[in-house]
């Protein structure tokens, strides 16, 4: 299966399940990155300001085009309900070369629904699958589990 694992991840956690996923199928991984430092107390402020307000920060050019991918794989952490302001950046400049969209989000316990309707509404179609993380949940069993169904059903779109 032809897919890009693309992530937006402050702390890391985001990172690690990105991670998790690309390398049990070797699927290309790319992390998205904001042109701002969002490091420290001050970032976290700058980031929650951007996330509420839907600003839109300027990116690092990506190596990975999207629109040659039949299935995007799109990772963000839940800010104030929302998806991550690099989030939509990416978004809002690639939703056009998107053929199947799959979210995973993860969290601190924070509705995910509200975040994945956002990105939804934003790209204008329903995505194709979607996994919901809590950052506590990384490290368990269950994890294995909730990555395999996730991507069959990624796997069987078009099917």
């Amino acid at each position: 299966m032809d897919a890009l694992v693309i992530y937006y991840s402050r702390t890391g956690t985001t990172k690690r399940l990105a991670r998790m996923i690309s390398h049990r199928l070797n699927y290309d991984c790319e992390e998205i990155r904001s042109i701002e430092s969002y490091k420290g107390i001050f970032g976290c402020i700058k980031a929650a300001r951007q996330d509420v307000s839907s600003t839109l920060p300027s990116l690092c050019p990506l190596e990975h085009d999207p629109a040659v991918y039949e299935n995007v794989i799109l990772g963000t952490p839940v800010h104030a309900s929302r998806m991550a302001a690099p989030v939509r950046s990416f978004l809002t400049s690639n939703k056009d070369k998107l053929k199947n969209l799959a979210l995973f989000i993860t969290h601190q316990g924070s509705e995910c629904e509200s975040t994945a309707r956002g990105i939804e509404d934003l790209v204008g179609t329903k995505t194709v699958a979607q996994l919901c993380v809590r950052a506590s949940e990384l490290d368990t069993e269950d994890l294995r589990t909730m990555i395999d169904d996730f991507v069959d059903r990624i796997s069987n779109v078009g099917d």
